[in-house]
């Protein structure tokens, strides 16, 4: 969960999918905090239209044309309209690649070649059809944007000076510094070093590199963190708090994507207090959490959200800084520690899910591990072509959605990630408590994990005892605001 590590998703996280039964477009997409955004998809993308002007010779900092140079030139020259696979611009040591990568079974990237080349300056040629001239390159670019969650990705491709590839936060590891060292360099270094230590605990910055390392193998997640894992985990991110720490002596006016510097350095440390959690190591998680400092505002905030929640409440949060400030007055100021603060992103990332369901006291979501830790569960699909304004209260639809009845579903199966996706065929909902129904929500045409977890809580805990930071759109029209917090009443 930061500014991606929550994001989403670790959760985890990542770029947009389709299925291609449907050519339904989803993404493990990530938040604009990606620490709390991971693997997993935690939130729907928000489209972010772009108008690319650029000069023929214009140049990022990173002395090679920009991002949207890039993907304006290709997009000018060729087309690739296909259900099955997606592109992926990739910023290496040699220049801009364009690869493919499989809907189906993500992050594993073929068809990679070198468009722009550093050693000549100039573009290649490349085996793509050309460009469908009824459609306005804008409008194409438009369309990538919103599959590939522009949001976080801009931030990246801006910021790190290699990006979009597997290993990309190796390469920027082992590249020599100059003398003169910026805090712009400072800044991608600590995101590399970041990256690069998710990736033995719980992977939710996607596109993992295992480099030869049996500690970087993806793991279940339910299962066990070794110490060895933990050791190089807590190597590299040392690595990158004291590049943030050189960079807030540096530059202490240095904003971040989740404000200035000092913030991000405090978000860090939590971000490694998480991590640890999960990993079950609490004695470190204890120190890093003890050395977060925020700002006195900051602080003010969180405990104002914490104290407007209800008592034995679930809180959910958005992304770093309404989750991290509140974790860390629960965990070093003991403060409204009756009060679950759960971030909405990263609970569609499983190793963080997992360790919610297993942590807590009470009983707060009713899906069981044996559904939500399998392969594939990244999302739901709706279908039924028969009736499109099915209804049904949330309890039923979660039982027939787990169960998997689905009665205008047709379909054998859809195979994705190693499992298959469930389908569901209602699209209005509502809950319902002693006789009182609810105002009804109604679900797209695809139904993200941490949507279906969010709808579980809300289900399992009942009225008055679920609150969110923000109004969440999907349950939007039953909240209600109290003090500084949305709770959920109807």
């Amino acid at each position: 969960m930061k500014e991606k590590k929550f994001v989403q998703t670790k959760m985890t996280p990542r770029a947009l999918l389709v299925d291609p039964a449907t050519t339904l477009t989803w993404n493990v997409i990530f938040s604009q905090n990606h620490h709390l955004t991971g693997n997993p998809l935690y939130m729907k993308v928000r489209i972010l239209l772009l108008s690319f002007v650029f000069a023929s010779n214009s140049y990022c900092q990173f002395n090679m044309p920009s991002f949207e140079e890039v993907a304006t030139t290709f997009f000018s020259a060729y087309s690739h309209e296909s259900s099955a696979t997606y592109l992926k611009f990739q910023r290496k040591k040699e220049g801009w690649f364009v690869a493919q990568d499989e809907y189906a079974n993500p992050g594993h990237y073929f068809n990679t070649k070198l468009f722009w080349s550093k050693a000549t300056g100039s573009y290649n040629r490349l085996d793509y059809p050309p460009a469908n001239d009824e459609i306005s390159v804008k409008e194409i670019i438009e369309k990538y944007l919103q599959q590939m969650s522009w949001e976080y990705e801009e931030y990246q491709y801006t910021r790190n000076k290699y990006y979009g590839y597997p290993g990309w936060d190796w390469d920027i590891i082992n590249e020599k510094m100059d003398a003169l060292v910026t805090d712009s360099v400072l800044e991608g270094r600590a995101r590399a070093y970041v990256n690069y230590a998710s990736g033995f605990i719980a992977e939710q910055f996607g596109d993992i590199f295992i480099n030869n390392d049996e500690d970087r193998l993806p793991l279940n997640a339910s299962d066990k963190i070794s110490k060895s894992r933990i050791d190089k985990f807590l190597k590299y991110e040392v690595e990158g708090i004291n590049a943030y720490t050189q960079l807030m002596k540096l530059n202490p006016a240095f904003e971040t994507k989740v404000g200035n510097i000092k913030i991000k350095l405090a978000n860090e440390y939590m971000f490694t207090w998480l991590e640890l959690q999960m990993a079950g190591d609490k004695t470190n998680a204890g120190i890093f959490a003890g050395k977060a400092e925020y700002p006195d505002s900051l602080l003010a905030l969180a405990k104002a959200y914490l104290s407007s929640a209800p008592a034995n409440s679930v809180l959910i949060t958005s992304g770093d800084n309404d989750t991290y400030p509140l974790w860390y007055l629960q965990q070093i100021k003991n403060i409204r520690t009756d009060v679950a603060v759960i971030n909405y992103n990263l609970i569609g990332f499983q190793r963080y899910l997992h360790f919610e369901d297993t942590k807590s006291k009470q009983r707060l979501f009713a899906t069981r591990g044996t559904t939500y830790l399998r392969d594939g569960i990244d999302y739901f699909l709706f279908e039924n072509a028969v009736d499109s304004g099915a209804g049904l209260d949330v309890d039923s639809f979660i039982g027939q959605l787990l169960a998997g009845r689905n009665p205008y579903d047709t379909t054998a199966s859809r195979p994705y990630k190693g499992g298959t996706i469930k389908t569901y065929f209602a699209k209005h909902l509502w809950f319902e408590a002693a006789g009182k129904k609810s105002s009804k929500i109604e679900l797209d045409r695809y139904l993200l994990l941490n949507e279906f977890i969010l709808l579980d809580i809300m289900n399992t805990m009942g009225r008055g005892k679920v609150a969110a930071t923000y109004r969440i759109d999907l349950v939007a029209p039953l909240l209600k605001q109290e003090g500084y917090v949305y709770v959920f009443d109807y």
